[in-house]
């Protein structure tokens, strides 16, 4: 999602953010996706249209997908050589042997070695079409200044 979109580059995304003071960003866990915005009242508008911009034409270039994947096998061997990680595995094994429990929820380097970007199309325009207004909320929050008296 953070890769640029088909109308703006990468790079066109962030020079707006900045020149707008905004941030948006994106986190996922096992069963949610997280979209946080960052905006001046008055830039809101524009942030808000640069992120509609960012979920619903994301551009989902090869190379972008080779990079992403690169980076996320890199992370996982890195993630398997510490031992927190080691003893969690042993301790998945003991409990859940072969199930889907026993399995580590970040996958393993043929799990994600095996993904093509057609998977996540296909994965994203599943997950597209359930997203209801039912299954999501929108939490908002204000910083005001008082005036000085």
């Amino acid at each position: 999602m953070e890769e640029g979109t088909t109308t703006r580059t990468v790079e066109q995304l962030q020079a707006e953010l900045d020149s707008l003071g905004s941030r948006i960003g994106f986190s996922e866990g096992a069963y949610t996706t997280r979209v946080s915005v960052s905006a001046l009242e008055r830039n809101l508008p524009q942030t808000l249209t640069l992120l509609e911009d960012i979920l619903f034409n994301p551009a989902m270039k090869q190379e972008d997908f080779d990079r992403l994947k690169a980076q996320t096998l890199e992370g996982l061997v890195y993630q398997h050589q510490k031992p927190s990680w080691m003893a969690s595995q042993a301790t998945r094994d003991v409990l859940y042997g072969d199930s889907v429990f026993g399995r580590s929820s970040d996958g393993s380097a043929e799990s994600i070695s095996s993904i093509t970007l057609e998977d996540v199309k296909a994965s994203i325009a599943i997950t597209t079409r359930r997203k209801e207004p039912k299954s999501s909320w929108l939490a908002i929050s204000q910083r005001r200044r008082s005036p000085i008296s």
